[in-house]
């Protein structure tokens, strides 16, 4: 089938944070990283990288690069949080003692169940992100007339769905897709609400043509 135009914008960007003397220490104490973006990594040099303990990573993407970085990869999860928590109680190392290399703190579900199996879970930030506050007028005019939004993360539908509170766009005629469905359990207002089976591209891809079609 035939896509309509698409247009593509970001509403964010990032900084790389320093790892402290007292965060290496925490991480090489650990007994496994649990990496669910490649971005927590962008600052880490391959030295230091080379020290750390197995990763556990979310995806594709966030292994090649502990891979490329000369790191261990102890497992390839298909991009989903949840995803890798199922590995972890299915291999017994739930109740182990983990690091979270990530842009900021959580409090998700999978965080309260490793403590709720004797485990230990200790989110290192190595990235900020940064979000729009505002959007430009032309920007406004392209969410306004979007028939179809994909998101690929959760805090680019919160903040989008903040935004449009805040100008008045009407959501209810618009339809969104999201990369997981973790990601589409925060959206509201929306027209309908979709997902990727798997958090990849064709999946991604076909998610999105189904929303075109409806």
């Amino acid at each position: 089938m035939r896509f309509p135009s698409v247009d593509i914008f970001s509403i964010s960007n990032h900084k790389s944070l320093p790892l402290s003397k007292g965060s290496l220490n925490v991480i090489q104490e650990s007994d496994g990283v649990l990496l669910t973006s490649a971005l927590a990594l962008s600052g880490v040099d391959t030295e230091t990288l080379q020290r750390f303990p197995p990763f556990y990573c979310v995806g594709k993407k966030s292994a090649e690069m502990v891979r490329a970085l000369g790191g261990r990869v102890a497992y390839e999860g298909t991009g989903s949080a949840q995803g890798l928590l199922r590995a972890l109680i299915k291999e017994e190392k739930i109740s182990q003692k983990f690091v979270h290399l990530c842009g900021t703190s959580s409090g998700d579900d999978w965080y309260i169940k490793i403590r709720e199996n004797s485990g230990s879970i200790t989110p290192i930030l190595t990235y900020k992100a940064f979000y729009k506050n505002k959007v430009s007028l032309s920007e406004q005019k392209r969410i306004e007339t979007a028939n179809v939004l994909v998101f690929l993360s959760q805090a680019a539908l919160e903040k989008t769905q903040a935004m449009c509170l805040k100008y008045n766009v009407d959501t209810s005629n618009k339809s969104i897709v999201c990369l997981s469905r973790d990601i589409a359990l925060k959206g509201k207002g929306w027209k309908s609400v979709s997902w990727a089976d798997r958090p990849q591209k064709e999946s991604l891809i076909k998610a999105v043509e189904l929303a075109v079609e409806y």
